[in-house]
């Protein structure tokens, strides 16, 4: 897991211990010297899990999304070929959604060399610093789908940011990617002998599931296996952000009422298996917390962004074996 860990900064030393008990391997992502920090800066991060080449695939989850079961299964079927090596999920109004997706790594230049291509290119483009019709470097001739709508051009939601950098990575330069609908199939695309990218097939899903969390009421349950997997709480909807937990939350009793109510519920049984000592009521006395960098990317981030996904992660380990040991 990743963390853009402020100068001086790292996490709670007992967040780290539980963390490597639980087998999590965790690097600090270095704050970056130059250019601009924003929201979209920040999105662009999520794509250093390109470098992580010990792995043959690697499953990108926002930190606002609650999964719901194992979801191994999902790694398997890009494995064996029944989808292709990036897997990404087609979204209401984009074409790839960035906040769950799971991609083959491969070597970091690649991309980095790609926003480096936008980035420049925004500086010398009049507001809103991004051509909607070669995009992050690829002009549309076949139209770009999405559950509600479609186009020609790199106009859908977050396309100036990591949305249209995850569709076009996938898309146009590895030309491999299967992209998940919500009625429980998927659509294989890959490369073609003339160059250019086409489908391969058509196929379904239906018969394959995980054991989930199938009582928290919600959107997912009328989706298919995967999406039907996890939750994304998306925009200003995070539990973390509405005020705190609801005066009737966190008993087994009240736990599936709806998502929110599950999600205090966990983090409620760990605060009092882990004796972390959160106090539900004071610490967000203060109603809503909003992040500092905001809720969504603007075109102007974009500008002496200078993102740079090639300074080294930072492996981080507990302070000595007794830390490891201590949750064990």
């Amino acid at each position: 897991m990743g963390q853009d860990v402020p100068a001086g900064a790292s996490l709670p030393r007992r967040d780290l211990q539980l963390l490597h008990a639980l087998g999590i391997y965790v690097y600090y992502i270095p704050q970056q010297t130059t250019g601009r920090q924003s929201f979209y800066r920040t999105q662009l991060d999520k794509f250093r899990i390109l470098g992580l080449t010990q792995y043959e695939r690697i499953l990108f989850m926002d930190g606002d999304v609650l999964p719901l079961g194992n979801l191994d299964l999902l790694f398997e079927l890009s494995m064996n070929g029944t989808l292709q090596e990036n897997v990404v999920m087609r979204g209401l109004f984009e074409p790839a959604n960035g906040g769950f997706f799971l991609v083959k790594p491969g070597p970091l230049e690649d991309i980095q060399r790609v926003i480096e291509w936008r980035e420049e290119t925004a500086l010398q483009l009049p507001y809103p610093h991004f051509d909607p019709d070669i995009g992050w470097g690829h002009e549309l001739t076949s139209p770009w789908l999405a559950q509600k709508e479609q186009g020609t051009n790199w106009t859908f939601l977050a396309a100036f940011a990591d949305q249209g950098l995850l569709y076009y990575y996938t898309m146009y330069h590895q030309k491999s990617v299967s992209f998940l609908l919500r009625d429980g199939t998927a659509e294989n695309w890959q490369y073609a002998p003339d160059g250019s990218v086409h489908l391969r097939n058509h196929v379904s899903l239906l018969n394959f599931s995980i054991a989930e969390i199938s009582a928290i009421p919600g959107r997912h349950h009328h989706y298919k296996f995967p999406l039907n997997s996890f939750i994304h709480f998306t925009g200003a909807g995070k539990p973390w952000m509405r005020g705190g937990p609801p005066e009737d939350c966190c008993t087994e009793e009240n736990k599936f009422k709806e998502a929110k109510y599950y999600w205090f519920w966990e983090l409620s049984k760990m605060n009092e298996a882990l004796n972390l000592g959160i106090d539900f009521k004071q610490h967000w006395k203060d109603g809503k917390h909003r992040p500092p960098l905001g809720l969504h990317p603007v075109y102007a981030h974009a500008l002496n962004a200078s993102s740079n996904l090639l300074t080294p992660l930072e492996r981080v380990y507990p302070e000595s074996a007794a830390d490891f040991n201590t949750f064990h």
